[in-house]
């Protein structure tokens, strides 16, 4: 394995993590406006 790898695969995980807090952020931000 390269060395590279892990820091690629840290890259990959710190952009689905901020994908899901966004995606998070606009369910409660719609929820916020129904109620």
């Amino acid at each position: 394995m390269k060395k590279g790898f892990s820091l690629i695969e840290m890259l990959v995980a710190m952009t689905i993590t901020c994908i899901i807090l966004s995606l998070l952020n606009i369910n409660v931000y719609a929820i916020s406006l129904v109620v």
